[in-house]
């Protein structure tokens, strides 16, 4: 369940919610301090627009209920700062606080900030995980009064592209890398203007072929694990490129304008014409580095542990969409997606055995098939194995935990 699937309003502070939305910052910080939380040393809570001069707190509610906040500050030289962001305990994982954070961003560039800051707990990884999600740069640590914690930016103009991914490092000895391209609904601005789409068709073209959550789940198979694995996310929408694709006249999807640079939607209907020169710029800007680094960290992981497993992280709806090649293919609730190189029969029942405490409905290739090795490694290098996880959406949202488990056992055995 998402956060578009509930009740949810969303709208800015009101002298009457004052007082919830306190009480709703004060048990986030009792939660994230314990015992040494004193609820004294944080007196703004109680009156953000005067403790923060010039700002906009904006509050999502469900069911009338206060159950998530954040405020954009005004600071000197052009700059903005969201602080005493908070989402109620009892719906996170629902996509709240990226509500929160993306009206706060939009509220940002309409004040022509130059740019955004923020910062939060170093130990708090979903945290962490939106603010990369959304470009933001982690430039630094510092010490809080109780814990270190982690200081964002976002460039907000004259920042050149955004960082398309990120690595989450793992244990040093770890086999494991989880890579997750399609999460992401992040488009930049330079980006957006060549996409013919109006906002709305936009945001239903994203929904649709966005892998919602799978960054989440990934980040939950991680700290399930005793042995950490390392992981790389795109942290930009697959409607800037698809990493995934091939660059060259071999990728099947070029033939509905779906391959590494997208020229048409789900639908099949126009989603931009690119010239020559904007589609090299695409190319060169945002899919060579990514291919560039996923390659540079899989030679790193093969150097530090002598084998590398890759588990290609993704989702599917449960009804084929136009742009399907292999629609009417059978939908089966995961789907293990293998290369006849690099999935030994090993790992695939390994994957089949860890799977069943989840479902049963697990079938081979399909409706989507192969699964993703560095182009410097395919077919080339047996010691770096792959297998593609594509969980049925419907699936992925009702036992989210279940899913995460099963995987973690996975990696466990590898």
């Amino acid at each position: 369940m998402t956060a578009s699937d509930r009740q949810i309003s969303l709208s800015v502070l009101r002298d009457v919610e004052r007082r919830d939305v306190a009480d709703l910052i004060i048990a986030g910080l009792r939660e994230r301090y314990g015992v040494a939380f004193d609820a004294t040393l944080n007196p703004d809570v109680y009156d953000l627009p005067d403790s923060y001069p010039g700002s906009l707190t904006v509050v999502a509610r469900l069911g009338g209920d206060v159950v998530a906040t954040g405020t954009l500050a005004a600071r000197p030289g052009g700059v903005g700062e969201i602080v005493r962001m908070s989402t109620a305990a009892h719906t996170r994982r629902i996509g709240l606080a990226g509500q929160v954070l993306d009206h706060l961003i939009d509220e940002a560039r309409r004040r022509d900030c130059r740019e955004l800051r923020v910062s939060t707990t170093s130990t708090w990884t979903s945290a962490r995980a939106l603010y990369a999600s959304r470009g933001f740069e982690e430039i630094g640590l510092f010490q809080d009064t109780h814990e270190t914690d982690v200081r964002c930016v976002l460039p907000l103009s004259g920042s050149g592209p955004v960082r398309s991914f990120e690595i989450v490092p793992g244990a040093p000895g770890s086999t494991v890398l989880l890579h997750v391209p399609h999460a992401s609904r992040v488009i930049p601005a330079d980006v957006r203007s060549g996409i013919g789409l109006s906002d709305a068709d936009l945001d239903r073209e994203l929904t649709a072929i966005t892998d919602a959550d799978t960054d989440l789940l990934a980040e939950r198979v991680a700290d399930l694990c005793g042995v950490r694995p390392w992981a790389f996310v795109n942290r930009l929408s697959r409607l800037v490129v698809d990493p995934e694709r091939f660059p060259d006249e071999t990728e099947e999807m070029n033939a509905v304008g779906m391959g590494v640079v997208y020229e048409a939607t789900t639908q099949r209907g126009v989603l931009r014409q690119p010239s020559p020169a904007e589609r090299r710029t695409l190319v060169q800007t945002y899919f060579e580095p990514y291919a560039a680094a996923l390659a540079e960290l899989v030679t790193k992981r093969l150097a530090s542990a002598g084998r590398v497993t890759v588990i290609d992280v993704h989702s599917y709806p449960a009804s084929a969409l136009p742009y399907e090649l292999h629609g009417n293919s059978p939908r089966p609730e995961v789907c293990l997606g293998t290369d006849d190189f690099h999935t030994p029969e090993l790992l695939l029942d390994r994957a089949r055995s860890a799977l069943a405490a989840v479902t049963g409905d697990v079938t081979l290739d399909s409706p989507f098939s192969g699964c993703y090795v560095p182009l410097d490694r395919y077919r080339r290098d047996s010691a770096v194995e792959a297998i593609m996880l594509e969980i049925r959406r419907d699936l992925l949202a009702s036992r989210p935990d279940d899913l995460a488990c099963a995987t973690a056992r996975l990696i466990e055995t590898l």
